[in-house]
C-alpha cells in the first residue's frame, strides 16, 4: 500500500515535480522557499558574526568562477556561507533553530 501523494504547496510535492522533470508550480516554489528561509537567514547571521572569514571564503569561491557577474557573486556568497556553516556547526545549528522557531511563530499567527 502506498501513501497518498502530498498536495502541491508542500516540500514533498516540490521534490515530486523535480523528480518528474517538471517545473515546480507556484505553490510548491513558495513552500520550498519558506522551508529554506531559516537556513539562509542563519547562514547570513553566521557570516556577519565571522565576517573576515566569510570574505576570505567568498574570495576563494569567486576565484573559481568562470565569469564575474552578479550571479557569480551570489553563487560564491552562497557557497562561502555553506562552508562557514561547516566550520562552525554548533553555532550554525543554534542560529538555525532560532530562525526556525521565529518562522514557526510567524506562521502560527
Amino acid at each position: 500500500m502506498t501513501a497518498p501523494l502530498k498536495p502541491c504547496g508542500t516540500v514533498a510535492a516540490y521534490s515530486r515535480h523535480l523528480y518528474h522533470g517538471e517545473d515546480p508550480c507556484r505553490e510548491c516554489l513558495a513552500a520550498i522557499n519558506t522551508a529554506n528561509k531559516p537556513r539562509g537567514r542563519a547562514k547570513w547571521e553566521l557570516a556577519r558574526l565571522h565576517w573576515d572569514t566569510f570574505l576570505a571564503l567568498r574570495a576563494e569561491e569567486l576565484a573559481s568562477e568562470p565569469d564575474a557577474g552578479e550571479d557569480s557573486l551570489r553563487r560564491a556568497s552562497g557557497r562561502a556561507g555553506t562552508r562557514l556553516a561547516s566550520l562552525h556547526p554548533g553555532e550554525f545549528a543554534g542560529l538555525l533553530a532560532k530562525h526556525r522557531a521565529r518562522l514557526a511563530k510567524e506562521v502560527s499567527r
